[in-house]
């Protein structure tokens, strides 16, 4: 497949992880050569944590490394939920980059599904 265009972005990453609550996963996304100057993989961080009481949020911060974590907090409906619309987190070469997810409980096991893609929304 050359690529997948979601309305005028195009899809970079998707995949489902599953996750235990502080467990994080790294993805390193490689970039096709010339779709971004200087830069050739995004890599993200993706962490659940559900504290009593918690309203659910996702926040994301840059690291030193030029990584991003994203945090979601509270997320823990068995039947699901997602994102009410992907979330820009950034710009490479004049592109927004976006993050979507969906996402469930099983026991305690996150089941997330995310999707990366660039482009303008």
């Amino acid at each position: 497949m050359k690529s997948v265009l979601i309305g005028n972005r195009t899809l970079v990453y998707s995949g489902t992880l599953i996750l235990r609550d502080g467990e994080s996963a790294r993805l390193e996304i490689p970039f096709q050569e010339g779709q971004f100057i200087g830069q050739e993989t995004l890599k993200v961080e993706l962490i659940f944590t559900n504290p009593a009481h918690a309203d659910t949020s996702v926040n994301w911060q840059t690291l030193p490394d030029g990584s991003v974590r994203f945090t979601f907090i509270g997320w823990k409906s068995p039947v699901g939920t997602a994102l009410k619309e992907p979330q820009s987190f950034g710009k490479f070469n004049n592109e927004d980059l976006w993050m979507d997810l969906a996402h469930y409980m099983i026991g305690q096991a996150n089941v997330a599904h995310v999707l990366f893609s660039r482009g303008v929304q």
